[in-house]
């Protein structure tokens, strides 16, 4: 019924997206990455409010490196978002074997551990590498993965990119009153994976240090953690070469129950801002 009322502008976004992935899809897998490349640093050149915060935020956190090397990482950070967009339309229809063969997983041995343990793993990866690749080869790889994720604006963009991210097996919880579902997922031995390496509303985060500052962080999965007794576990995603990658499991934080759970959870945020950082 939701695709029924969208609009003239929805339409054309949703021919774009099938026309920019198919294209990806049919040329060859270099030719697609240059392209992709060039793109983001065009882009990149450009400036413009978004290239402004990237540029703010990398002198806020590394302010010893000179400009000319910030505004590399910065615009080499463009280039892996397009490279991102090129790995989900390349491997939209990859198996689960296909995606295994590609995506190397190190530190399984934690991941099984901590689901023996009965109460979940809540992993918070933050949108480095192809995060998109790795999660669909985790769930591949038959472990029990629930994605929390922020629904797209574009109706029929979001159902053909929540297909994907569901075909090997993976649970969806679109960003929407996620907190009871995911703490009912964790509850049930799943492994729940939310990103919160983003700014955070001043009305819903509290203020911990990154990076030498204190930054408005979700609390969402230190209070989830602390409250279900799951584990709360570090993961990160690299991108190894061509269609190449490896997600890597940490073993889990140790959190502090002292009884005051304001203190407990602002602990407990810090500490995942701290393995952010690392």
């Amino acid at each position: 019924m939701e695709e029924a009322f969208l609009t003239a502008r929805q339409w054309l976004e949703y021919g774009f997206v099938r026309l920019a992935m198919t294209l990806l899809k049919l040329m060859p897998g270099s030719w697609a990455r240059g392209l992709a490349a060039a793109a983001a640093r065009a882009v990149y050149r450009l400036g413009g409010k978004r290239v402004a915060y990237v540029e703010t935020n990398l002198r806020l956190a590394f302010p010893d490196l000179e400009a000319a090397q910030r505004s590399r990482i910065g615009r080499e950070s463009y280039v892996n978002l397009a490279w991102n967009a090129v790995d989900v339309a390349r491997a939209e229809f990859w198996t689960g074997p296909e995606l295994l063969e590609r995506v190397e997983l190190v530190g399984l041995e934690h991941v099984e551990a901590a689901l023996a343990r009965g109460h979940g793993i809540l992993a918070f990866p933050p949108h480095l590498g192809s995060f998109e690749i790795g999660l669909r080869a985790a769930a591949a790889a038959s472990l029990p993965v629930t994605v929390v994720g922020r629904p797209l604006r574009n109706p029929k963009v979001r159902a053909r990119v929540n297909r994907t991210r569901t075909s090997t097996g993976a649970e969806l919880i679109e960003h929407r009153n996620v907190a009871p579902r995911m703490l009912r997922a964790l509850r049930s031995g799943r492994l729940v994976v939310a990103m919160i390496d983003q700014y955070a509303t001043r009305s819903r985060g509290i203020m911990v240090p990154l990076f030498g500052l204190r930054c408005s962080t979700s609390p969402g999965p230190a209070t989830l953690a602390l409250r279900s007794g799951a584990a709360l576990m570090p993961a990160y995603a690299l991108r190894l070469g061509p269609e190449r990658h490896r997600i890597t499991f940490l073993p889990p934080l140790e959190l502090e129950r002292t009884g005051d759970q304001g203190k407990d959870v602002e602990r407990g945020t810090a500490a995942c801002n701290a393995a952010l950082e690392a």
